[in-house]
């Protein structure tokens, strides 16, 4: 079953993730992550030329050093992450998961953008953003850091999501 938590107040970045990888090692250790359609502006060089393509494929371990060095904030953009033993060639068959085309996250029962993913994150226009998560200790966790992330689904049902 999947979990999912949406981030709208209480943080002064809702799409900020080094936070994540800082306390929660599992990211960085257990999973790679397929970045796609990143809108984000890095200062550091090198983090922009990789964030500027679709999409990137990068380890955890990778994106968690990259965090910690300079924890930018996202302003569209999808998060995918994958067990280790899944290639990028197996993730990549599929379309690139697209914010603006997130339909899964918004109608009951939620789904991943990229059927692979085990974990989501998902950024849109600063204001918001959403976890998914297969693992429910991984989800407690995120809750325990965000305490104002609502549950995804009673937000679907609730009137202030004008997107149902």
């Amino acid at each position: 079953m999947i979990k999912g938590l949406i981030l709208r107040r209480g943080e002064p970045f809702y799409s900020a993730f080094g936070k994540l990888f800082e306390n929660l090692p599992q990211l960085s250790t257990q999973y790679n992550w397929l970045i796609s359609h990143p809108q984000c502006y890095p200062q550091t060089p090198d983090f922009a030329k990789i964030l500027e393509e679709s999409h990137a494929w990068l380890t955890g371990k990778q994106l968690a050093e990259m965090l910690r060095q300079e924890d930018f904030q996202w302003i569209w953009g999808v998060l995918s992450a994958f067990p280790t033993t899944v290639s990028p060639e197996a993730v990549l068959r599929f379309p690139l998961p697209d914010g603006e085309n997130a339909a899964a996250y918004w109608h009951n029962p939620i789904a991943f953008l990229h059927p692979l993913a085990e974990v989501e994150f998902g950024a849109f226009d600063s204001s918001y953003t959403v976890f998914l998560g297969k693992s429910a200790p991984l989800m407690e966790e995120i809750s325990r850091l965000y305490p104002l992330a609502e549950d995804l689904e009673e937000y679907n049902h609730s009137e202030e999501n004008s997107s149902c």
